[in-house]
């Protein structure tokens, strides 16, 4: 699964006058491989842009969008290698780390939690997506499902499964460790509203970790279908 060619640019066109045809662009140097466990996780860091003049309908100059960030992580490879799946991700970045403890724990395979809900999946390749972010003022036109479904064609899981953590843009600061941070009630209203908004693509929440999990063989809906 592990490929550190760049892949070409993907269009979703404009269904109407003045809607956006969403390029996702994947510029040289973007894909950040750590050795030695490179064809085992790859850090993916993209633009998106669209080449359609919002007010007008007509084609214009690029117009920034946003952006997005992923992780894909083969554990397939992983596995045949005869390398932990835990030391890899606790090796490449925390944000790794987590995903890898809360779906896999410190195995090379899914947790029960994972398994009882996507049985069908066959292989422990993950894609995370980590943030997808849209410019306040290109928000409203589902840019941000798009994003994530472009992202999911360009980097598939094949047998696998899409993550994700729905939270507000702003992080809170790392919990000492053996102490709970309990979020506020802006905080947990804006979790709910991101959580809905990942479920119209078919993400469902893992229990009470706060991740979200998708089998995209089985749920995710097509490009132009969002």
């Amino acid at each position: 699964m592990s490929d550190s060619k760049v892949r070409p640019d993907v269009r979703s066109e404009p269904e109407e006058p003045g809607d956006y045809a969403l390029v996702f662009s994947v510029p040289p140097l973007c894909l950040h491989d750590h050795e030695p466990d490179s064809r085992v996780i790859t850090r993916i860091d993209v633009e998106i842009v669209c080449d359609v003049d919002p007010q007008s309908g007509f084609v214009s100059d690029t117009i920034p969008v946003g952006s997005a960030l992923a992780y894909r992580i083969d554990g397939d490879e992983c596995s045949e290698r005869g390398w932990s799946l835990w030391d890899a991700c606790d090796a490449f970045e925390q944000e790794t780390t987590d995903y890898c403890e809360v779906l896999f724990g410190r195995k090379n395979w899914w947790t029960p939690e994972v398994e009882a809900m996507c049985p069908d999946v066959w292989s422990a390749n993950l894609l995370i997506l980590s943030e997808v972010r849209i410019d306040p003022a290109h928000r409203g036109k589902r840019l941000g499902l798009r994003a994530a479904r472009v992202l999911m064609d360009l980097f598939p899981v094949p047998g696998g499964l899409v993550a994700c953590l729905p939270r507000p843009m702003r992080k809170p600061e790392r919990a000492t460790p053996g102490m709970l941070v309990k979020d506020d009630e802006g905080t947990k209203s804006a979790i709910r509203a991101l959580t809905q908004y990942w479920g119209r693509m078919g993400f469902q929440p893992l229990g009470e970790t706060g991740y979200c999990v998708l089998d995209p063989a089985l749920r995710a809906p097509r490009l132009n279908d969002l």
